[in-house]
Parts: structure tokens; C-alpha cells; sequence
């Protein structure tokens, strides 16, 4: 009867301790960013965790989403705030600049790591057409190269 007891009372400090933690992380917002990236990657590679533990940072905020950056690298990230387009393009010409054989769309997919989003690989489709328009980039055996 003991130890059905102790059981009993393990389980409900346990449970207080619980949510005395995640008290402590709602009013902590560095450990609670810290926390969900750790969850998200237990099981997603690092540039996946990193983006869903921003949504869930917003989530749980109340926050607007930002327009979604298609990588973590800083360099990537610029143009005018609330400018995808300006974004995107300047990331597959960077993208393209660093590579000196040349990217093939799919390894710009690839890269950017938005295989599969199909809106985001329109948004690279329309920002390689750009970019070759303008001459800034030109396309020799199915590559993408800067000359």
C-alpha cells in the first residue's frame, strides 16, 4: 500500500514540476526558443528544426509569420523587408556566384532546401527566367553559371 502511495505522489510532483517548467519557459522566451529547437531537432535535420521552431515560436507568441526565408545562411537573406521576390532572386544569384561549375535548378532546389514546395520552386523558376533576362546569369549544359 506504501509504494502505490509514494507512486502516487511521485507522479504529482512530477506533474508540478512539469508545469512549472513550462511556466518558466512561457516567461523565458530565450529558453523556450532554445527548448523547441532541441525538440525539433530530435527528429529534423538543423535547417528544418530552425524553421519549425520559428513557426512554433510564433504560434505561441501570437506573432505574424515573416516571410519565410528559403535558408538560414544571413548572406541569403537580404533585399528589402517584406520583398520575396527580391530575396529569392538575390539567393539564386549568390547561390550561383559561389558555385563555379554551375548549378543545375534541381541542385538550386536542392541548396535552398525547398524541394518539394511548390510554390517555392515557381518563385526559383521565375527568378532564374529573371536573372537570364537581365544577363546576369546564362545557362550552358543544363547549368546555371555566372560568366
Amino acid at each position: 500500500m506504501r509504494t502505490v502511495q509514494d507512486n502516487q505522489q511521485n507522479k504529482e510532483q512530477s506533474s508540478a514540476t512539469e508545469r512549472e517548467d513550462v511556466l518558466d519557459l512561457s516567461n523565458n522566451p530565450i529558453r523556450r526558443r532554445a527548448w523547441l529547437l532541441f525538440l525539433a531537432h530530435k527528429t529534423l535535420s538543423f535547417d528544418q528544426a530552425i524553421d519549425w521552431a520559428r513557426a512554433a515560436e510564433q504560434f505561441i507568441t501570437g506573432s505574424a509569420p515573416e516571410a519565410r526565408s528559403f535558408t538560414t545562411n544571413p548572406e541569403f537573406q537580404r533585399g528589402l523587408p517584406g520583398s520575396r521576390r527580391g530575396r529569392i532572386r538575390d539567393s539564386v544569384l549568390e547561390l550561383i556566384k559561389a558555385e563555379r561549375a554551375g548549378l543545375s535548378r534541381g541542385e538550386i532546389l536542392e541548396r535552398l532546401h525547398i524541394k518539394g514546395n511548390k510554390a517555392g520552386e515557381t518563385s526559383v523558376s521565375n527568378a532564374l527566367t529573371a536573372l537570364l533576362k537581365r544577363e546576369q546569369i546564362v545557362r550552358r549544359e543544363r547549368k546555371y553559371r555566372v560568366e
